[in-house]
């Protein structure tokens, strides 16, 4: 089991915004992957949710990775 975080940030015309995925993966162990995203905007929180439960959260962190990338986020520091 592992616990992580990340977070990626970005700026736009209308502002700053931030998102964390905080990941316990456990899939491995017996144990479910559980997997929240929070998102603030302009240091508001817009949403915090658990993002994903299941079994294949490694596959879920590096399609969510590949997007937010794409949408322009940069990596950041929790």
């Amino acid at each position: 089991m592992a616990n992580s975080a990340r977070v990626y940030q970005r700026e736009t015309t209308g502002g700053h915004e931030r998102v964390t995925i905080m990941a316990y993966l456990g899939a491995d162990d017996g144990d479910a992957d559980e997997i929240r995203r929070i998102v603030e905007r302009d240091g508001t929180v817009v949403e915090d949710t658990i993002a994903y439960f299941g079994t294949a959260g490694e596959q879920w962190l590096r399609e969510q990775d590949d997007g937010y990338r794409a949408a322009g986020f940069r990596p950041g520091s929790p």
